[in-house]
């Protein structure tokens, strides 16, 4: 068995990204062939993956890969048509090949199916027609796709995250070990440059609480760091207690959080956080807005709600250490970390033809 995982992969880093990095280091751990096509066309040169400069040659790696006897796997953001027209280039390419599989990322992607006309539906059940299983990282991508009238026979449901990845723990830079030595408590989160990420709203209770906590810091990593962000981190004049971190690897981003007193996920829209389901096994205290699912352990506040969710981390970071300790071990997840074995289960069932259902005509795929 091999496997080619299509999809971004770090840098940048995000949820999709850091999943497909998560997989392809679990496939080789399990020493089975992998092999990575960054969908990023701008992807600088690397050794880590594969990549393409135009539909051609992306064209060419596909067919190659399939026809050579790859299983593929290819992930998108759903909320999104590029992304399902990269499935159906990659679901079209993957016919004739050992099998293959679609996951299916964002939290934004059921509002984006909901709003879809005639040809947008149509494109998205052609697309999921072309793989033998699709896997949605949540419930209601699944419920959202059924809906379009994809077949729920060939519909998964499992969430992206896999385990934290603590075997080799990164290095720490030195500016921010500096930063982080002087300031506590610490808030950690992981922010991108869209504004359903809530930035703002993180850095207006950052200021609120400054009053109370005077020590406090917050560490935000991300595609963030840019000239807005900067602007409003100034606004506020938090630029001593409110560190851009970028993006830092993934494996720094967990020490970070790791050696935070607590994570935010103020999000204004979300799925099933990554970074969530990181932090609570991480141990660390989760303050997150209801925006998505959340699992167990996980505090919430009301989403874009600043007045509670002031009040849901004050009372957070006024617990005393040893209770928080205490909190720590309580709501961290049990057997969170068996994804990469499923991943593994559905690789080799696909391989083994034992799920295999027979692709229907794309003509079949009636409005």
């Amino acid at each position: 068995m091999k496997v080619l995982l299509a999809g971004h992969y770090p840098p940048p880093h995000g949820g999709v990204s850091v999943h497909v990095a998560a997989l392809a280091a679990g496939l080789r751990r399990a020493g089975i062939p992998c092999r990575v096509l960054n969908l990023e066309r701008t992807a600088p040169q690397s050794d880590e993956y594969l990549r393409f400069r135009s539909l051609p040659v992306l064209g060419y790696q596909l067919l190659k890969h399939t026809l050579g006897g790859w299983i593929l796997h290819t992930h998108i953001s759903g909320h999104g048509r590029r992304g399902w027209l990269m499935a159906l280039l990659c679901g079209g390419a993957a016919l004739r090949g050992a099998g293959s599989v679609l996951s299916v990322h964002s939290g934004l992607t059921p509002e984006y199916l909901g709003r879809r006309g005639r040809f947008g539906r149509k494109l998205v059940r052609v697309a999921c027609r072309l793989f033998d299983r699709v896997v949605c990282v949540s419930d209601a991508i699944r419920e959202a796709l059924v809906r379009l009238g994809a077949d729920p026979a060939r519909l998964e449901v499992q969430y992206a995250f896999l385990g934290a990845d603590r075997s080799q723990p990164a290095a720490v830079p030195h500016e921010v070990r500096a930063w982080m030595s002087g300031h506590r408590p610490i808030v950690a989160a992981t922010m991108g440059r869209q504004p359903e990420y809530g930035l703002d709203l993180l850095i207006r209770v950052i200021a609120e609480l400054r009053a109370t906590f005077p020590g406090l810091g917050c560490i935000a990593m991300g595609s963030c760091v840019d000239a807005a962000a900067r602007q409003l981190v100034c606004a506020h004049g938090l630029e001593n207690a409110v560190l851009l971190a970028g993006d830092v690897s993934h494996r720094v981003c967990l020490q970070v959080i790791a050696n935070a007193d607590a994570f935010l996920r103020p999000t204004l829209a979300d799925g099933d956080s990554l970074s969530v389901r990181e932090a609570l096994e991480l141990g660390v205290p989760v303050l997150a807005s209801d925006a998505g699912r959340r699992p167990p352990g996980t505090i919430t506040f009301r989403t874009g709600d600043l007045h509670d969710l002031r009040a849901k981390l004050l009372a957070l970071l006024a617990t005393p250490p040893r209770a928080a300790g205490e909190r720590r071990r309580a709501n961290r997840p049990r057997g969170s970390g068996d994804g990469m074995a499923q991943w593994l289960d559905r690789y080799r069932r696909i391989r083994d033809r034992g799920e295999k259902t027979p692709k229907p005509c794309i003509r079949h795929a009636r409005d």
